[in-house]
């Protein structure tokens, strides 16, 4: 839905932000009588693109939209909040719930060979994520996520040593994931990379 550096982040781009927003606010007017509505932003990574964030959050704090979630949680690889501090604030005067921070090793570049991440992000790097992360669990709620693989936390020793490593940088909820692996027919009848990736990758217990 989004266009960041010349890269398309899905298939149908928003050219139109006026026309997108305006469209967005109707459809929470409708969702006003309703109660008990969580939010999340998750899917693509919403901190690539901190003009239309911020506009997204601009919308939530007016016309008594503020009230209109009971629970508001981003999912992030915290690449945008690094590079626009400002994002942060606001999601701090929008009242987010909490941030879930994906990071899948205390080893950085460990952790590049799972996330792939654009080398050009500086939070690639642990010398800068870490410093954030802290900033972060000053400012918000976190829960920091972490996908246990074949290549990265692998074992009980290992998941021992993250929740040392993210203890140490003020975390205090953490959720391991594993992956799944996708049904065949959703891929037709030949194996995709991506679904051969997952079964090289996941974990057996």
């Amino acid at each position: 839905m989004r266009k960041h550096q010349k890269q398309l982040t899905a298939k149908n781009v928003i050219e139109n932000y006026d026309l997108y927003f305006s469209g967005l606010a109707s459809a929470l007017e409708q969702l006003a009588p309703m109660k008990n509505i969580g939010l999340s932003l998750s899917g693509l990574e919403a901190t690539s693109d901190p003009l239309w964030l911020l506009q997204l959050l601009a919308l939530i704090n007016s016309n008594g939209n503020a009230t209109l979630f009971n629970e508001k949680v981003l999912y992030t690889n915290s690449s945008g909040l690094y590079n626009h501090p400002d994002v942060v604030q606001e999601l701090v005067n929008t009242n987010f719930s909490r941030l879930e921070v994906s990071r899948c090793h205390y080893d950085d570049e460990v952790n590049q060979k799972i996330m792939f991440f654009n080398r050009n992000e500086p939070v690639y790097r642990n010398e800068y994520f870490e410093p954030l992360l802290k900033r972060l669990v000053n400012a918000l709620p976190v829960k920091i996520s972490c996908i246990l693989t074949q290549r990265g936390i692998n074992s009980i020793s290992q998941v021992e040593k993250y929740l040392d490593w993210v203890r140490g940088l003020g975390v205090k909820q953490v959720v391991f994931r594993e992956l799944s692996i996708p049904l065949t027919k959703w891929f037709g009848p030949r194996q995709t990379t991506s679904r051969e990736y997952i079964l090289v990758a996941k974990m057996v217990w």
